[in-house]
């Protein structure tokens, strides 16, 4: 099943430097110091078979997305050469929750890693 949290209790050991920040909302974190295959691995050894699976986007990135509806969070996994990026945020009621918890103006939020 697609998106499901594996109830295994024990999942291998990726031995990487791990860089976070978060918010209310949730976390950006920048995984270095592995490849993007063995995180990839890691998530679906946790979370199962992404709902969206890009083996090379616009960027010539892999990319993989599970949904919040899925797994409770909505997760974003993005490769980079040496590692990955990987956002996390949490599920909301709808829409009107998530333009509730933005400050405004919303625009000046949005950041690029």
């Amino acid at each position: 099943m697609a998106g499901t949290r594996r109830r295994t209790p024990h999942f291998g050991k990726l031995d990487a430097k791990w860089k976070f920040e978060r918010d209310k909302n949730g976390f950006q974190a920048s995984v270095s110091g592995t490849s993007f295959a063995a995180v990839d691995t890691f998530m679906q050894q946790a979370f199962g078979k992404p709902k969206v699976s890009i083996d090379m986007n616009l960027n010539g990135q892999p990319q993989r997305v599970w949904a919040a509806l899925d797994v409770g969070v909505a997760i974003h996994l993005i490769g980079r050469p040496d590692g990955a990026d990987i956002i996390c945020i949490r599920g909301m009621r709808d829409m009107g929750e998530m333009f509730d918890e933005m400050d405004k103006p919303w625009w000046k939020k949005i950041r690029i890693w």
